[in-house]
């Protein structure tokens, strides 16, 4: 059997600004988080919670944006975990993407190759994992 062909990267536009478009998603996402605390809109429910009484893997994601949009950095750490390096992730990539653009370096395109290695999946799916745990045992 033949492995699937490799598809290779995009060298358009998209791929040059990507940091840019998740860190102004980002942007915006905790500006909404920090206006449905000024405005004291109610938080949306957890389906799977709401079944069964288990929480998912992103309960307190939203706690922790409206915490880390408030430079609350310990409180949307213990809200939610995943959701707090989420955020630190993206606020980093951009850091490092305006530093390679300011000073005309590539290294970040020899980072990007780490990001796609299939070995890290294995690391993702237990990153998730171990903070369902830490939801299950922390969240009321």
């Amino acid at each position: 059997m033949n492995p699937p062909p490799l598809i290779p990267l995009a060298k358009g536009a998209t791929s040059r600004l990507s940091a840019a478009w998740g860190f102004g998603g980002l942007l915006c996402l905790l500006a909404v988080a920090r206006l449905s605390v000024g405005w004291n809109l109610p938080l949306p429910f957890c389906g799977l919670r709401k079944l069964t009484g288990v929480p998912c893997p992103f309960c307190g994601s939203t706690r922790s944006f409206q915490a880390f949009s408030s430079s609350d950095f310990a409180a949307a750490l213990r809200w939610n975990p995943l959701a707090f390096l989420t955020c630190f992730s993206i606020s980093l990539w951009f850091l490092l993407w305006i530093t390679a653009r300011l000073f005309h370096q590539r290294w970040l395109d020899k980072c990007r190759l780490c990001g796609v290695a299939p070995a890290l999946k294995p690391l993702f799916i237990a990153v998730v994992v171990l903070n369902w745990i830490y939801v299950c045992l922390t969240l009321p």
